[in-house]
């Protein structure tokens, strides 16, 4: 077991250096909703496979993102999920207690974030624009 000690020590090492940084997110994103069959079908969900969202994490820790009309605000970091918490909408201020969050789950060390936005049918899938 002595002898496995250092082997497993630095497996541990890397491993945990291998977590995101808010730094490996910075940057813009294109997205699409992500449809079944049957959203296809329902006319008010298939109108949002002709959305083409944007997403824009800045490195003060700000954001933009379009889906229909822009909406700002603070993004955080927690694991594998970015919470935005919406503070603006078509560049007005939202009262506080209308104020929503966005959690988007991080796949593929930050080339796609998976979720939903509020009163959307459907999933939203974003993937990093190669710059």
């Amino acid at each position: 077991m002595r002898k496995l000690f250092p082997f497993v020590a630095l497996a541990v090492l890397m491993v945990a250096g291998c977590g995101l940084k808010k730094s490996d997110l910075v940057g813009s994103y294109s997205g699409e909703f992500s449809l079944t069959e049957e959203q296809k079908r329902d006319p008010v969900a298939a109108m949002m496979a002709n959305v083409q969202p944007t997403l824009t994490l800045n490195e003060d820790d700000t954001f933009v993102m379009n889906v229909l009309v822009e909406i700002g605000g603070k993004w955080s970091l927690a694991g594998d999920k970015v919470t935005l918490s919406i503070e603006k909408a078509m560049g007005v201020a939202i009262p506080d207690d209308r104020k929503q969050t966005v959690t988007l789950v991080v796949k593929g060390n930050g080339k796609t974030l998976e979720g939903s936005v509020p009163d959307a049918k459907a999933p939203l899938v974003f993937r990093r624009n190669e710059s």
